[in-house]
């Protein structure tokens, strides 16, 4: 795997330089747990050379990760695209501000550049294509041979995964001589870099599948349940394996009597161990399930009551420490934001107010001379009151800070607390990824209020 060695060579160049020891596998779960944990560390610490460096180790894990799932090229264009982002925070709108470049990141771009002529040439030779991807080629291949019409779903993990092994099979000419017609479906939820799929789009695609011009999805955790898909006579799990649970659902969309069920391992991600341990528990369950029938109706009735009793004191408890948590919220003057990257001081809870209970702006006018904006086309988001179609990051590193809102025709910077190291009392905290995670009660947004201060601004302009 010399693609993958190239990158592990990157790998361990960047420990040195952050003086970083990982006790785990490269190309593993358990290093990407590793490096998040010391990047939180970091940024509670304001040790900016440690901060950035697991950052780009985690990126680069991934990067392993996907040359081990999908073709080397896409884990390159993956690769190409974090660093292309990097370097560009690192470039001011107008060409006017300066933004901080340390030594450690000239460092970690210089790394990716000097190498990137060697990934690019082992991306290119197949020879080199991993194992897992010729197992799932030989499979796919079988399938589509040996049945007169094959209609199947490939099962992988991550939305990256399921777009660029779609993409893969289109390209291939090898399906096409068997008449595989591919097409992924993804979940519509937006908590990852890759674009979700919206309703419509996942139901245009099932409807090519119940049609035919369609007749193998490859297809995220979200076809395992609450879609509605149409029997299919084969399916593979592609490095995916989460609980018994799953597994049967996923064997359950072959419903056709002559229907395979298939598991295709990846490098470093342990799929082949949990699917004898889910096996296992497949059996167990099936034990239990034959000695509930044999259970008396009063017995069994019995002893579920006993088990919704439990289930309602404990939901119980759980509302009263929500509540007493609640009760101890913090005054949002008590805590402090600064810049994730640089540590620059941002700004007080006090200037943060809230829209709609959800999103968190800061309205003070000092606030806009600490960051730059830069249009965002992937981000922009539409809705009926408001819209967000750019980014803010900090004026002196360059590190995004949040979003542009337009909500009801006026702008405001709306600020998203993973990239902020927050201060509580005098302690920080850097593993908060999203707002509820704080125990604040900002201040609601009075649109009259700045509507009115607007307007008047406005007259006097043009007085």
């Amino acid at each position: 795997d010399p693609f993958g060695d190239v990158i592990k060579t990157i790998m361990n160049a960047i420990h040195n330089e952050a003086k970083l020891s990982p006790i785990c596998d490269l190309g593993s779960q358990n290093y990407e747990q590793w490096a998040v944990q010391k990047e939180r560390q970091a940024a509670k610490e304001e040790d900016k050379t440690v901060r950035v460096c697991a950052e780009f180790l985690r990126r680069y894990n991934e990067g392993l990760i996907l040359s081990n799932t999908i073709r080397m090229s896409d884990a390159l264009s993956y690769l190409n695209k974090f660093h292309e982002e990097q370097v560009k925070k690192k470039t001011s709108v107008d060409g006017e501000q300066n933004i901080q470049i340390t030594d450690t990141e000239r460092f970690l771009f210089k790394l990716f550049k000097d190498k990137k002529e060697e990934l690019e040439t082992f991306s290119k030779n197949p020879k080199y294509e991993n194992d897992s991807l010729s197992k799932l080629r030989e499979q796919i291949l079988r399938e589509f041979s040996s049945r007169g019409q094959a209609r199947g779903i490939i099962f992988t993990k991550t939305r990256h995964s399921a777009i660029t092994l779609s993409q893969w099979i289109q390209e291939n000419p090898k399906f096409a001589d068997v008449e595989v017609k591919p097409s992924h479906v993804i979940g519509g939820g937006d908590q990852s870099d890759t674009k979700p799929m919206t309703a419509a789009e996942q139901k245009d695609v099932l409807k090519k599948f119940r049609a035919g011009e369609v007749n193998l999805l490859v297809a995220t955790t979200v076809a395992e349940e609450g879609l509605d898909i149409p029997a299919c006579n084969f399916v593979i799990r592609y490095g995916l394996s989460t609980n018994e649970i799953a597994m049967i659902q996923a064997k359950g969309r072959g419903r056709a009597d002559d229907s395979s069920y298939t598991v295709v391992d990846v490098k470093n991600s342990g799929v082949a161990e949990r699917e004898c341990v889910n096996e296992y528990r497949e059996e167990m369950m099936g034990k239990a399930i034959n000695k509930i029938k044999g259970q008396s109706r009063e017995a069994y009735q019995k002893q579920m009551m006993e088990f919704q009793l439990q289930a309602i004191m404990e939901e119980r408890m759980r509302q009263v420490k929500r509540k007493q948590k609640a009760i101890k919220d913090e005054k949002p003057s008590h805590v402090k934001f600064s810049c994730r990257n640089c540590a620059k001081p941002v700004c007080s809870g006090e200037d943060i107010q809230i829209i709609e209970n959800m999103h968190r702006v800061n309205v003070t006018t000092q606030f806009k001379e600490l960051f730059i904006q830069r249009e965002n086309a992937t981000l922009q988001e539409r809705l009926l009151d408001y819209e967000t179609n750019a980014v803010i990051a900090c004026k002196d590193c360059g590190q995004p800070w949040g979003s542009v809102m337009v909500y009801r025709g006026m702008d405001f910077p709306c600020l998203h607390v993973k990239n902020f190291v927050v201060n509580i009392n005098g302690k920080k905290i850097s593993n908060c990824t999203k707002w509820s995670d704080l125990p604040i009660r900002f201040t609601a947004f009075d649109y009259i209020e700045h509507a009115s201060m607007m307007a008047q601004g406005s007259d006097e302009e043009m007085g």
